[in-house]
């Protein structure tokens, strides 16, 4: 591989140290040298930043057999992780399956980085039903790399309720910084 010493330019060997750039526009030789590289630097910055903080989709679909509800808040089988600080939309779709659970409140949360978030999606159905629950969700990520969990949980009822991860989805869309 070679070092950045071994780089030829159009100005000779890059010095070490110094970063190797892509675009090499042409520019008029009479313009002063920081005019010269400033041409040079900014596609090279343009790009930088719309690979860095340009749009981002983080998409999971569960997989398996269906997860029976329960009083206690547990996982729906849908989980990812952040990838950069900003501001990101989560939206989640479940697919619910209420069997024996008559007039029971079924209540979708998310938890993000072992924080559970404010809203809530919510049905309660007097008879034995499927349902897709939805629900958005906005969170101001600090660090980047917060986990991301989908919680459901019933209000009682001895049924065999279930969701479907099958069918189910959690998606987060990166909306940029603050």
């Amino acid at each position: 591989m070679p070092q950045p010493s071994d780089v030829r330019t159009k100005r000779g060997t890059v010095k070490p140290g110094s970063v190797v750039r892509q675009y090499r526009p042409i520019t008029d030789p009479s313009l002063p040298q920081t005019v010269q590289d400033a041409f040079r630097q900014l596609p090279d910055q343009v790009y930088s930043l719309r690979q860095q903080f340009g749009p981002k989709n983080i998409y999971v679909q569960g997989q398996g057999n269906p997860i029976v509800v329960t009083t206690d808040p547990l996982g729906a089988g849908l989980t990812l992780r952040l990838t950069r600080p900003g501001v990101w939309g989560i939206t989640a779709s479940v697919a619910l399956n209420i069997i024996a659970d008559p007039s029971q409140l079924f209540t979708l949360s998310l938890s993000v980085g072992g924080d559970r978030q404010g809203l809530t999606a919510q049905w309660n159905s007097p008879v034995d039903t499927s349902v897709m629950l939805h629900q958005q969700w906005q969170f101001v990520s600090q660090n980047g790399n917060e986990s991301v969990v989908l919680l459901i949980q019933k209000d009682g009822g001895a049924g065999t309720s279930a969701i479907n991860p099958n069918t189910s989805a959690l998606t987060a869309v990166y909306a940029g910084t603050q």
